[in-house]
């Protein structure tokens, strides 16, 4: 009998090995440089750490990408794609200093809610259209509404001052304003491309990035391919091809087996690609965590007691070693200590104490199995570790959990859209910048409350008032002080529950220099990665 019952197993795994290994063949680079399937770790064809190659690189995501147009699609998933087709007016430099990006030939404050920029004239887009000032003032205001807003609803209007010229007038002061126009998501795109495409832009985006879209087969991947009009240093691999492999045992087998180059790794992986000869792992710190999140709307929580209960019956530290197996940091603070002025080097893990979880609840007047919450979670494999060890951690206390789940679409549509029919969550955030205020905005600000990161629907005026002060101030001390009064304000409310920091773990074959393009933001520099 269990001769049969291994033999099942075995003919499962290859047929989903096989089904798996079907499902990238359908996606390939242009034909003259689409690669056969190889059983070893691919070697670079191009000159070592120099120049260009006809190689194509293949990568893995672990998420579906949702679309190619910012406008419509923030997630990271989608913007590590489209981040290499589109470019925005500014980046970091090395000191984390916000500068002109490769379009800007310059840029100026000119009061305090006028910004001049220059851009530089040539720049061509992939349809072979130059760049204008019109383009920007279009890509920008197309924005204002739209799930972009929390980078670009500041705005009031963009002045057209010529050809190359052009002043962004934003509605208040705002220090973080700058910042916004870093993120991959507020990408120029061309404006006669989006009219003439319509509805169908998704399958056509236009961009003046270091690589031009080729194709998109929805659901397996999407395949670029070198600029090779690109105004900055050519990429080094010819194309690029996205995998949209959901299933992390899957991506870790296509990364074995050479199908693909590069990929995410669940904990459960990392150690098998340390200790497998011509692979690497590559760690890198990030701006992301995990977190229990409190519905400001929801009577069940409304009481501080209930909250501070709630905090206390879970074990962070053991959800986090459980979930990552030591590849993730237990978290201190809602922000990461990553990001501007987080707090998370001033405070302390949540402190677990189940019987101090019990007495509280009978204060609040809860016996045994009295308390029945709702909890929220989507169908990623590490919100659902989390979530499922969260209520086993309330069940312990007396606190009855039923448990919602879907995809993070249905559960953005049917639940926190409404801020209704749920109690607690698990919530994921990712900084689009290093500047505290694109989280901070856009999950405890009352005008995001629905939108992305918006779950908590917090609905409090003189919160409201410390993040206004907060964005409009461009003195450091000023935004440094009332930053940390909204998280010790929300943590000592106990309306986020910090759980874990990420730390991104990506597995390459050993030839493949991952490291310098890796980002904290999860948006990563395709672009810029090499062979060794």
């Amino acid at each position: 009998m269990k001769s049969i019952k291994t033999l099942r197993l075995i003919v499962c795994f290859m047929l989903i090995a096989a089904l798996s290994l079907t499902a990238l063949v359908g996606c390939k680079p242009a034909p003259d440089a689409q690669q056969g399937n190889t059983q070893e770790p691919a070697q670079s064809a191009g000159t070592e750490n120099t120049g260009v190659s006809d190689e194509t690189l293949k990568i893995a995501l672990e998420s579906n990408i949702a679309g190619l147009d910012p406008k419509t699609t923030v997630d990271r998933y989608s913007g590590n794609v489209y981040g290499c087709i589109y470019e925005p007016l500014l980046t970091y430099d090395e000191n984390d200093n916000i500068v002109a990006n490769s379009i800007v030939e310059s840029f100026e404050q000119v009061d305090d809610v006028t910004y001049n920029f220059k851009l530089v004239q040539g720049i061509k887009f992939h349809n072979g259209d130059e760049m204008k000032a019109s383009d920007v003032k279009f890509s920008l205001e197309r924005g204002i509404g739209t799930s972009m807003n929390y980078l670009v609803g500041e705005i009031d209007h963009v002045e057209v001052l010529g050809d190359y010229e052009f002043n962004i007038v934003i509605k208040t002061a705002n220090g973080a304003f700058l910042a916004g126009l870093t993120a991959v998501q507020t990408g120029i795109l061309s404006e006669k491309a989006v009219t003439e495409a319509g509805d169908n832009y998704q399958l056509s985006p236009i961009g003046s990035g270091p690589y031009k879209f080729v194709s998109w087969e929805q659901g397996v991947c999407v395949t670029l391919e070198r600029n090779a009009d690109y105004h900055g240093d050519a990429p080094y691999y010819k194309n690029l091809v996205f995998y949209e492999i959901t299933d992390s045992t899957t991506r870790a087998n296509q990364l074995e087996v050479g199908e693909v180059m590069v990929a995410p790794l669940a904990a459960t992986d990392v150690s098998r690609f340390e200790n497998t000869p011509g692979y690497q792992v590559v760690k890198a710190n990030t701006f992301g965590l995990i977190y229990i999140g409190m519905n400001y709307r929801s009577e069940n929580v409304q009481d501080q007691k209930v909250r501070d209960a709630i905090a206390y019956a879970v074990d962070t530290a053991a959800i986090t070693n459980a979930t990552y197996l030591g590849n993730a940091n237990v978290a201190t603070a809602i922000l990461s200590p990553n990001v501007t002025y987080s707090i998370a080097d001033e405070t302390a893990p949540n402190t677990y104490d189940a019987e101090k979880a019990k007495a509280l609840l009978a204060e609040a007047g809860y016996g045994e199995g009295e308390l029945k919450l709702t909890l929220v979670i989507d169908t990623r494999s590490d919100v659902t570790s989390v979530g499922t060890m969260l209520k086993e951690y309330l069940n312990q206390v007396g606190i009855e959990v039923e448990i919602a789940t879907g995809d993070k679409a249905t559960m953005s549509g049917s639940y926190y859209a409404n801020g209704t029919d749920y109690d607690i969550f698990v919530g994921t955030w990712y900084c689009a910048t290093p500047d505290a205020n694109s989280q901070i905005v856009t999950t405890f600000h009352s005008s995001c409350n629905g939108a992305t990161g918006g779950y908590c629907w917090m609905n409090r005026p003189e919160m409201d008032k410390m993040i206004e002060d907060a964005r409009a101030s461009s003195d450091p001390e000023v935004r440094a002080s009332l930053y940390k009064q909204i998280q010790e304000t929300v943590q000592s409310e106990k309306w986020w529950v910090p759980v874990l920091y990420y730390v991104d773990c990506w597995g390459s074959a050993e030839n493949v220099d991952l490291a310098p393009i890796l980002n904290p933001t999860g948006y990563h520099q395709w672009w810029k990665i090499t062979a060794k």
